[in-house]
């Protein structure tokens, strides 16, 4: 055993087995105190229901975490990798999607009043019932999304680098849709 503890001790000096978790947060306790988890690895961590709203998550890895009816209003996305991520009936108002990695990501009956989804990829993402009231879709990517009508988006702003679906279109945003 001695060699063996020796080339985990060598691995962990070099960083090959360190995770990406920011200030050592290793469980939901710990993001909780911390007020989020910038960077962290969440894949497929089990969040429902959490109340996190503020939280700091840019570039953290959500792939297919289930944050389903988690309240995280002003949280704080920016490139984060969501992908598949569970967000059916969550409370996101307010919350910055900049950039972010969300194909698959299930928003049904999310609550993305006045989140800003600025240059975000919403590829295939399902947005059934979910609440667009003043939300910023500028630059971001809704090809293949399901669930959006015409009168829901008729709520969102977004500009010409925003990709929506066949037949729909979106207003601009001005000075005052994000305030």
């Amino acid at each position: 055993m001695p060699g063996a503890f020796r080339a985990l001790f060598a691995a962990l000096s070099i960083g090959l087995l360190a995770t990406p978790v920011a200030a050592g947060a290793t469980d939901l306790a710990e993001i909780i105190a911390n007020g989020g988890c910038p960077g962290c690895d969440l894949s497929l961590a089990e969040m429902r229901g959490v109340s996190l709203s503020g939280a700091n998550f840019a570039r953290a890895d959500l792939r297919e975490a289930d944050l389903k009816g988690a309240s995280l209003a002003d949280a704080i996305f920016v490139r984060a990798d969501l992908k598949r991520v569970e967000m059916e009936r969550a409370q996101l108002v307010g919350a910055d999607f900049s950039l972010a990695s969300m194909r698959g990501a299930d928003l049904e009956k999310a609550d993305l009043s006045m989140a800003l989804f600025d240059g975000a990829d919403l590829t295939g993402a399902d947005l059934s019932r979910a609440h667009l009231r003043r939300t910023n879709l500028s630059g971001a990517d809704l090809t293949g999304v399901r669930g959006l009508t015409a009168r829901r988006l008729a709520q969102a702003c977004g500009d010409a680098a925003t990709k929506l679906p066949k037949g729909f279109s979106i207003k601009p945003c001005g000075a005052a849709s994000r305030d």
